[in-house]
Formats: structure tokens, C-alpha cells, sequence
């Protein structure tokens, strides 16, 4: 029974080793060690934490004029500082606008992740991007109810004060964009 017992713990710690230590080719190079706690690119957007006021013009349609609107943004650093919860809160044309949103960097693809749902559409974008000259640049494929369209959100001028965001929105796959929201937001 002792052996058994024995056997199980050797066996079970067998499944934890990293593939390339079980083979005998020492020509294979070792796996990464998994890195733990967030990636040092999240400081590139810890200045967005905290709660802001926000200032947001928008438009569904770039004939039309635009529609300006007031709301708060709480962000919050999250799970030990991996990401960036966005908690919004403000008033649309069309009623109360409310959305929650998730920034991460994701070092195993080098990319930064963005999703973001609201009580508009009720379904969550996924975007991708990167972050470059003092701008976070993300996009992806946004499906609403008879419309597929692709996304541009750019975050930029980033202080501890305030800063800007822009979202585009493009009907040919990426070929032309057109601005159809503007946003900054000054820290309370």
C-alpha cells in the first residue's frame, strides 16, 4: 500500500515537469519557465487607474452630427496588477449608457488584449493591438444586428491628469475608417 501511495506522488509530480526534461535529446532546449504576476507592460497603462470624469462625443453615422454626452470611468487595477478593469457609467441620446471593459497584456502573444460590453448591444468586443509612441492601439471585428464592422480604438496623450480616446469604425475591412467617437477624460 506504501508503495502505491509512493508511486502515485512520483507519478502525479511527473505530470509538472516541463515535456522537453522527460526526453533524452539534450540537443532540445529546455521550456520556458511560466512566468508568474503581471507583465511589466502593464505599467505602460497604469496611469489610466482611478476615476474620471469623461467628456464623449459620438455618432452612429458620419452624415449625421454628433451627440455629446457626459458619463464617470472608474478603473481599476486587478488581479495583483495583470489587468485593467473600466467600469463606465453616463447618459446616451438613447438613455443610461453602461459598459465594462478589461486591458491586458498578454506577453505570450506580445499583444495587448481589450474587450469591452455594454447595456447597448449586449455582446463583448474582442480586440487586439499594440502599444507604441505614447498610444495604445487596439481593433477587431464588432457583429450587431445586421452589421459587421471592424473596430479601431486608439488610446493616447495618456497622463496622470487625463487622456484621450478615439474609436473608429470601418464598413470595408480596415480599408477606410471613419471617426465615430472622441472621448477625454480628466481625472477627479
Amino acid at each position: 500500500m506504501k508503495r502505491a501511495v509512493v508511486m502515485a506522488i512520483v507519478m502525479t509530480g511527473l505530470l509538472f515537469l516541463p515535456v522537453p526534461l522527460l526526453t533524452a535529446d539534450s540537443t532540445r532546449a529546455e521550456a520556458p519557465s511560466m512566468m508568474m504576476g503581471a507583465p511589466a507592460e502593464m505599467k505602460m497603462i497604469a496611469a489610466l487607474a482611478g476615476t474620471w470624469d469623461v467628456a464623449m462625443k459620438a455618432r452612429m453615422d458620419p452624415s449625421q452630427p454628433w451627440s455629446e454626452t457626459r458619463g464617470i470611468c472608474l478603473n481599476t487595477l486587478v488581479l495583483d496588477g495583470c489587468g485593467l478593469e473600466q467600469k463606465f457609467d453616463g447618459q446616451m441620446p438613447m438613455g443610461p449608457y453602461r459598459g465594462i471593459g478589461m486591458i491586458a497584456f498578454h506577453r505570450g502573444i506580445g499583444k495587448w488584449q481589450y474587450t469591452w460590453m455594454d447595456n447597448m448591444f449586449g455582446a463583448m468586443g474582442y480586440y487586439l493591438g499594440t502599444f507604441a509612441d505614447g498610444k495604445l492601439v487596439v481593433s477587431g471585428e464588432d457583429v450587431m444586428p445586421g452589421i459587421t464592422m471592424w473596430t479601431r480604438i486608439t488610446t493616447y496623450n495618456i497622463t496622470d491628469k487625463s487622456y484621450e480616446w478615439t474609436m473608429e469604425s470601418s464598413m470595408d475591412g480596415g480599408k477606410a475608417w471613419v471617426v465615430s467617437g472622441t472621448a477625454v477624460y480628466t481625472k477627479k
